[in-house]
Order: C-alpha cells, then structure tokens, then sequence
C-alpha cells in the first residue's frame, strides 16, 4: 500500500494516520492488522520503505536531465549522506530486534549497504522513469513500521545534508544481487552487509557525531538509553514470542 506524497512532516503525520485508520477499519470489522517487520518465519516480512525526493522552489531537483539515468549533483551527494550514516540511521529506521529478522539478503529487503538502479537487494534503489524526466524520486528499503516517522525522516534528512556539506559523491551502482557476488567480489567493490542486530546499531549511532549532534545532548541520550532498555529485555524472545506480546503495539 502507498500514501500520496507530501513534504517530509505531513508524510509523517500521514503515515501515523494511515497506520491507526487502518487499525480501526480493521477492529470495526472483527480483525486484527499486525504491521510487525515479520511475524513468522515461514512468511515474507512487512517494510515501511521511505521513497523521497528533493525538491526547490517548486522544482524536484533530483534528476539532472530529461531521459535515462541523469542524477543530479546535489541529489548524488544527499544520497550519497544517507549512505555514508546508513549503519547510524537503522537506530530509526529499523529500531527494534524483530527489523533484523526481516533484513536478510536475497528476500528485496535491502540488506546490502549499497544502491543500485532499480535493485531491491541494495539498500537504496534509484528508480528510474520509463517517460519524461528521471530520476524522480528514490527509495530507503530498510525501513519499517517499528520506527518513528519523524525520527526517520528527521535523520535521513540530517545525512542527506551531511553529503551535500561534504560535497560526497556516490560509488558505482551494483546492478546485480549482491549475494551472488563471491566475499572476494564483494570486498573488491566495497559492498558490505548491513547490521545484523539492533546491538550493532546502536553501537554505530553511538559513534555517528552527525546524527548524535542532530538529535542533542537530551533526545540522544534518551533515545539510547530507551532503545538499550527495549533491546535488553526483548533481544532473547524469539520471534513468535516478540510477535505475541507486541503485535498491536505497531
């Protein structure tokens, strides 16, 4: 299911909305909707992705041309941000212990630090217009409904404007599963996996003086402290038993 575009805090406040309409549809009409990164493991897990766009007095300046794959210099270095604090940024976007058994390579989740054009195995995929101006916008695949939508788009935004400071510039697109690359194929072209756990995460959020100087002394030291405290008593549960208990809680 999509939501309409809109300017990064009404598409937050859109997709609480969303969320909790859905919800009460469904409770109206004697159902249950679990929106949980995954809720078995035999079952395909559920993303929120983020697809975004940049735009200036009125203007989506993402592309940087009229056809074929024409990214514009801005728009290379924000992406470019976005995935130089990717590894920080799951701290958000994928802040619960239940996103990581979701992320896996080889199921479209993006699990791969990386960005392709039209690749669902790459951490950002580039999508690409088959008529008239292109790009026009692109997508954040390790995302789900555990996060925060304010906090996501808050930090991707941060990120996004590191790159441009930094003038940053985006590797080669990996066009290709970057699982059926060998480990040598891999390394050789810089592609690494992204955290496997909400642990690691952290950790890398921790280290991030971007994103921490953002976030301030206080909303930085609650959100670790709260996401340490949720990670300790949840990260020994399995998965059926997370699902269980917090089902209706996202």
């Amino acid at each position: 299911m999509s939501i309409g575009y809109q300017d990064a805090l009404k598409a937050a406040d859109n997709q609480i909305i969303f969320r909790e309409t859905v919800k009460g549809v469904a409770l109206k009409h004697r159902l249950k909707v679990v929106f949980l990164p995954k809720v078995a493991g035999s079952v395909v897990g559920n993303a929120c992705h983020v697809h975004a766009s940049l735009w200036k007095d009125g203007v989506n300046i993402l592309n940087d041309g009229p056809k074929g794959r024409n990214l514009s210099e801005t728009a290379n270095s924000f992406i470019a941000g976005i995935l130089k604090h990717i590894k920080a940024l799951m701290a958000f976007t994928a802040p619960t212990i239940q996103s990581y058994n979701r992320i896996k390579p080889g199921v479209w989740c993006g699990a791969f630090a990386t960005w392709g054009w039209h690749n669902r195995e790459t951490a950002l995929r580039m999508i690409e217009n088959i008529i008239g101006h292109s790009p026009t916008h692109f997508e954040y695949r390790t995302c789900d409904v555990t996060s925060n939508p304010y906090l996501v788009l808050g930090a991707m935004i941060i990120a996004g404007m590191d790159g441009i400071k930094n003038n940053l510039r985006l590797p080669e697109p990996i066009q290709v599963d970057p699982l059926l690359l060998t480990e040598e194929e891999r390394e050789a072209r810089g592609i690494k996996l992204l955290p496997k756990s909400l642990t690691e995460t952290l950790s890398y959020l921790r280290e991030d003086q971007v994103l921490m100087e953002a976030l301030g002394p206080k909303l930085s030291q609650a959100y670790l402290a709260l996401k340490d405290y949720e990670n300790s008593i949840t990260q020994n549960l399995s998965l059926e038993e997370f699902s269980k208990q917090y089902d209706l809680k996202f």
